[in-house]
């Protein structure tokens, strides 16, 4: 079984947060995509919550960055 810890950048059902003083919406995009790309089958382990495969979580992320960030 392939595992990835990623932390808060992506949760069970959602992704970090972007509001922070420290924190960039458009490196969350890209960071975010960029995971998505180069991982498949893949159980995400993150930071708070519990784990998903990472292909069960695709859609409902893009989705939900669109919708919150245009």
């Amino acid at each position: 079984m392939k595992v990835l810890f990623t932390g808060d950048t992506i949760f069970h059902n959602c992704y970090g947060r972007c509001d922070l003083p420290s924190s960039n919406v458009n490196d969350m995009g890209k960071t975010i995509e960029k995971l998505f790309d180069r991982f498949s089958n893949v159980w995400i382990y993150p930071g708070h919550e519990e784990a998903i495969n990472i292909d069960d979580i695709k859609k409902k992320i893009r989705l939900l960055y669109r919708i919150k960030n245009g």
